[in-house]
């Protein structure tokens, strides 16, 4: 089964009123789709959206979702440091040096040591 979105027309006034197409998920830019998740809690982001479509899973599994990671409440909720070690270690691999900013709870010394040292230069916040 096939998956469709409506694209906007991109006519002049930004209003609707037809001009609109439909496009397949599979045809979109991974970046241009990444942005309709990146505001999606981290947690939520990994566990519900690769399930969805093909095409959704691999936008989740490359970098374009992953430059910033806000995982406080759910390591709150967790409060396991080997577990948040795993997690915080798979989720700067995935964001394959595009990491900016890392929230993040309990994360052991080991763990923080690995993020730093995992392209640390472009950090705005860990």
């Amino acid at each position: 089964m096939e998956k469709w979105v409506a694209v906007s027309g991109g006519g002049r006034g930004g209003g609707g009123g037809g001009g609109g197409r439909w496009s397949r998920w599979e045809d979109m830019n991974p970046e241009v789709l990444a942005l309709v998740f990146v505001g999606m809690p981290a947690d939520v982001l990994a566990r519900t959206v690769p399930f969805v479509c093909r095409s959704w899973r691999e936008v989740v599994a490359g970098p374009y979702c992953w430059s910033e990671i806000d995982l406080d409440q759910w390591c709150r909720r967790v409060d396991r440091s080997d577990v948040i070690n795993f997690v915080v270690r798979r989720l700067v691999r995935r964001s394959r040096g595009t990491l900016r900013r890392l929230s993040a709870y309990r994360l052991s010394n080991s763990g923080f040591v690995y993020v730093a040292t995992s392209g640390g230069q472009s950090y705005e916040i860990l």
